[in-house]
């Protein structure tokens, strides 16, 4: 098997894959120092509308919360940040007391209009909302008028740990985010508002009630619950809340309406509860939502009372989930326990952020841990995890190989994430233990990796077992390893078909079958070389019927495909590459008797056969427009150059056109290392051009100024190489494959040029046009021992082609002439327009016969078709029995594809109907599939995709794209009406929609 080469695209991404570890590698590269000692801080919110993240942080010098603007670049390189930087330019201040100070801020967007507001709860039992807009805006913000913002009293007592929390999600699946909000014995959901609506005040007061009596949100009874989380568990498009109290921690599937009261007894349905509590420190994110594993659906982190225990539980889809969700089930599929040594649990987690961090999209975690102070996280995984699963820093393998990292003497509260820079990564705000605060620039590297597929088509084996990636790829990446790598059948699945993997002995790897038809294979152990190992991935199929597509994925780095043909190929074509039009020499010298070809003849390998047909001339020779674009036909580079100087391309003015056809019955040769057909002009073999100008006096190497002009149908090769390539000296050339230019080259010198033809390999589909210019511009010296002009190569067609035994090039390009003989009485013959095919192969047309009285002699044919027509070319008659009569295709005409099985019928133009098989006028029927075709074009398969149905067919898509003519209803035909002598049937057309034709009796 010829291999096609491919351009492979190398897809890389930014990925971050770690930060500075403690803050002695600190610098101004990698981070940026703040001037606030304060551990409150909130960010990754965008409250002016400008599409940069912004972040909020408390200054208890100051007594104010500070808003600074992203992104950092309107700072000046001004370090480090400021309280006296904020001028309501960069950022705003907001006034606050003491106390309220040490609370955190919540940012989101809860009027729906694209600005983000900002949530300041305080310790008198108030949240204090500021709208989010463009500007401009004060140095101080402090107008809670019901315009810029308002407040919210939500209890009558002083906030304890049991009213102290809120959250922002889509609670009621609306699109918009709900602010979710508690007592010491009530939840409060406040639905957002669309369109950038304000919510209703009194002299800037929002009236709690309004809420509890469902105007504006519902309530539920959860008595002394402690803290929140929000997130899509059953991926049902709608925020589930998660409520920790100190006795038990609950999850309530969201909702499109909800009653006024809503007090749920949870089922599974509706939620369901679980045996995790809440942490008394009130100040901690306890929970969190995103797509850890990489399925696609969002799963629930929650960290356990006493922060030693992590439970991912994996999110679900279209199930019921039991009312009361067993932690440590020990069911893996659905809920992993994290860990930090599993033979002495220690702390893990204290307050913890879920999101993509590393832009991989795939969720990962952050927790900052208190003693011994520092911050760990790690990136989503595809990898099956335990049940439980020790993240031991030194030992785990989710630590390293840019798969988490660790920040060292940080304090216990959460940091901030924020794309402060604005370049795409996620940066983290962290407070050291040194009473610092610094963001920290998540670090970019380019992540690469790809296999490198040599032949994206595999050929047909028997045993329909494809090992499609052996010795078929050269894979490498960079940067990080490969995790993981999904294979997926595309097409229909097959209940047989079968994907397998079978690891090799020095590389580890995990195999996860999610059907018959896809599978994922991972890199457990990180190894280097796991792409290496793909090699033993196995398809297995009992299919025998159409093109299997393969998908190869790694999150969006690799994307590739595999197309295996599981139908072994049945090629139906002619015995030779035709040219649809002759080939022509066309000298630009002014006498004509300077100009003459020779051709010598090859006596072995493989050839090529042309045909007559209406001579072209120097008008109709011109090169087409060249198209200066990258063709679509063509899968490597196309070299396209200047188009200045056609100074030879059929210039007019230039002397007169002298033309010689050329007879290529052997020009051609195949060469079998490489499965093409090689044109060769030289001096020894092939085409030798002489130009008696310069003869005598420079030698046979002076001939020059010469153009040469093919066009050929091209079949396209079902397993090997399609394309052409040529090689010369001073040559101009250009091929244009379907009016596409797939490869040029002019003014130059020693050139080769390749180009691969990117298209359908089915062998059922119709030919291409393929035209080639080849012009040679002047003198050449090859020098000693280099006698060859130039080398055109065109590969493919090899199933198409017979081979020829030394002289006699036509023996074995067709079937063995048959000859009739007999004794009987003299004859009667007619010569008509008669056609043989042999199965689906298609032949030329015979024009004449020849016939003889007493003995019957006839030229070869395929297939013998009793006449009983008139004579529409030559007649020759006698009295007598009629014997068969056997016509011959004489392999010099357009090819036609047409074979009758019954006795013809004649119309006007001497069109041959067959009953069953009705074209229009000017085209051929194919009876075995009625699809009608042009009388001169070539047909190969039986497709109507792109050809019209014979009258009472249509094209129908029987399977899997492979279109067939299906009769749908039946016509009066010839066979229905008797004609009196010397009247015959003819079909006229008709105006019915139903049948195309009708028939009637000539005049």
């Amino acid at each position: 098997m010829y291999l096609v080469l491919l351009l492979i695209f190398f897809l890389k991404i930014s990925i971050n894959i770690g930060f500075p570890t403690s803050e002695s590698l600190l610098n101004d590269t990698n981070s940026y120092s703040l001037d606030f000692n304060s551990e409150y801080k909130t960010g990754g919110f965008d409250f002016n509308g400008d599409g940069k993240q912004d972040f909020i942080i408390s200054d208890f010098q100051t007594k104010k919360q500070y808003v600074f603007f992203g992104d950092l670049s309107r700072y000046g390189g001004k370090r480090p940040l400021k309280a006296s930087m904020i001028d309501g330019i960069n950022g705003f201040s907001i006034a606050i007391t003491k106390r309220d100070l040490q609370n955190y801020p919540l940012s989101g967007d809860i009027n729906n209009d694209g600005y983000d507001e900002i949530i300041i709860r305080v310790k008198n039992g108030q949240l204090k909302i500021i709208y989010g807009n463009a500007g401009p805006f004060k140095n101080d913000f402090s107008n809670f008028d019901g315009i810029e913002g308002f407040i919210i009293d939500y209890t009558n007592t002083l906030e304890t740990e049991y009213a102290a929390y809120q959250v922002l999600c889509d609670h009621n699946g609306d699109g918009i985010k709900d602010l979710i909000f508690n007592t010491e014995d009530e939840v409060f959901v406040l639905y957002g508002l669309d369109n950038g609506k304000k919510f209703p005040t009194n002299s800037g007061k929002f009236d709690i009630n309004f809420v509890s009596n469902g105007t504006y949100g519902h309530i539920m009874n959860q008595r002394r619950s402690i803290n929140f989380g929000c997130g899509d568990l059953n991926n049902d498009n709608i925020d589930d809340l998660v409520i920790l109290s100190n006795v038990i921690g609950k999850v309530i599937f969201g909702l499109k309406i909800y009653p006024t009261k809503y007090n749920p007894v949870l089922n599974g349905t509706n939620g369901f509860t679980m045996d995790i509590k809440a942490n008394d420190f009130k100040y901690i994110l306890q929970s969190g939502f995103g797509d850890f594993n990489g399925d696609g659906l969002q799963d629930m982190a929650v960290a356990n009372q006493d922060s030693n225990s992590i439970y991912m539980i994996y999110g679900k889809k279209g199930r019921i989930w039991e009312s009361h969700f067993d932690i440590s089930s020990g069911n893996s599929s659905e809920v992993v326990k994290w860990v930090r040594d599993v033979s002495s649990p220690q702390e893990i987690c204290k307050s913890m952020y879920v999101g993509d961090i590393n832009g991989d999209g795939i969720s990962d975690l952050s927790c900052n841990v208190n003693s011994p102070g520092y911050t760990w996280g790690v990136y989503g995984t595809t990898i099956k995890l335990p049940s439980v699963y020790d993240l031991n820093i030194k030992t785990s393998p989710l630590f390293g190989d840019c798969r988490g990292f660790i920040i060292l003497n940080t304090k216990v509260i959460w940091s901030t994430w924020i794309d402060f820079n604005n370049d795409g990564i996620l940066d983290v705000i962290v407070y050291f233990l040194n009473g610092i605060n610094y963001i920290l620039f998540g670090q970019k590297t380019i992540m690469s990796a790809s296999l490198n597929i040599i032949d994206t088509s595999i050929a047909y084996k028997s045993n329909g077992e494809y090992l499609f990636l052996e010795s078929n790829f050269n894979p490498t990446s960079s940067a990080c390893n490969v995790q993981f790598i999904i294979f997926k059948v595309l097409d229909s699945i097959d209940v047989l078909d079968q994907l397998s993997f079978s690891s090799s002995s020095n590389i580890s790897s995990d195999v996860v079958s999610i059907s018959n038809s896809e599978l994922q294979v991972f890199n457990t152990n990180r190894d280097p070389n796991f792409l290496q190992s793909l090699s033993n991935i196995l398809y297995k199929t009992k299919r025998n019927s159409t093109i299997v597509t393969i998908s190869i994925t790694y999150l969006n780095i690799i994307n590739d495909t595999i197309k295996i043909f599981t139908a072994n190929p049945s090629i139906n074509t002619t015995s030779w590459l035709p040219f649809r039009a002759p080939s022509y020499f066309i000298d630009h010298l002014k006498n004509e008797t300077d100009f003459n070809l020779e051709q010598n003849h090859v006596t072995s390998g493989m050839g090529l056969r042309g045909f007559t047909a209406p001579q072209l001339t120097a008008d109709n020779c011109y090169l087409p427009k060249l198209n200066m674009t990258t063709p679509i036909h063509a899968t490597e580079k196309v070299w396209i150059e200047s188009s200045q100087t056609y100074s030879n391309r059929f210039n007019k003015s230039f002397g007169k056109y002298i033309s010689d056809e050329v007879d290529f019955y052997s020009l051609f040769t195949r060469s079998d290392s490489d499965g093409s057909f090689n044109f060769v002009g030289s001096t020894e073999y092939g085409l030798k051009i002489i130009d008696n100008y310069g003869y005598g006096k420079e030698g046979e190497f002076s001939n020059y100024n010469w153009c040469m002009v093919m066009r050929l149908w091209y079949c396209a090769n079902t397993t090997e190489r399609n394309g052409i390539s040529f090689v010369g000296t001073n040559y101009e050339m250009s091929a244009f494959m379907d009016n596409q230019l797939v490869m040029d080259s002019i003014d130059r010198s020693n050139f080769k040029r390749n180009a691969d033809f990117n298209i359908s390999k089915d062998p059922n589909s119709n030919p291409h046009k393929l035209d080639i210019f080849i012009c040679q511009k002047g003198a050449v010296t090859l020098g000693p021992g280099r006698s060859q002009f130039f080398i055109l190569k065109i590969f493919g067609l090899n199933k198409n082609i017979c081979e020829y035994p030394e002289d006699d090039i036509i023996k074995n390009c067709v079937p063995t002439p048959t000859t009739t003989t007999t004794a009987t009485s003299p004859i009667t013959a007619t010569s008509t327009t008669s056609t043989a095919t042999t199965g689906t192969a298609t032949t030329a047309t015979a024009t004449t016969s020849t016939t003889t009285t007493g003995s019957a002699k006839t030229s070869t044919a395929t297939t013998s078709t009793p006449t009983t027509s008139t004579a529409t070319t030559a007649t020759t008659t006698t009295t007598g029995t009629q014997p068969t009569v056997t016509t011959t295709a004489t392999g010099i005409q357009p090819l036609i594809t047409a074979t009758t099985t019954s006795p013809s019928t004649h119309v006007q133009q001497n069109n041959t109907v067959n009953n069953d098989c009705i074209c229009v006028r000017g085209q051929i029927c194919l009876p075995n599939s009625h699809i009608c075709v042009n009388e001169y074009d070539v047909y190969q398969g039986e497709s109507c995709f792109q050809l019209s149905c014979a009258l009472g067919y249509d094209c129908i898509e029987k399977s899997n794209q492979i279109y067939k003519c299906v009769k749908q209803y039946s016509c009066i035909t010839c066979a229905d009406i008797t004609c009196k002598s010397p009247h015959r049937c003819i079909l006229v057309q008709s105006t019915s929609q139903k049948c195309k034709y009708q028939p009637t009796c000539s005049n």
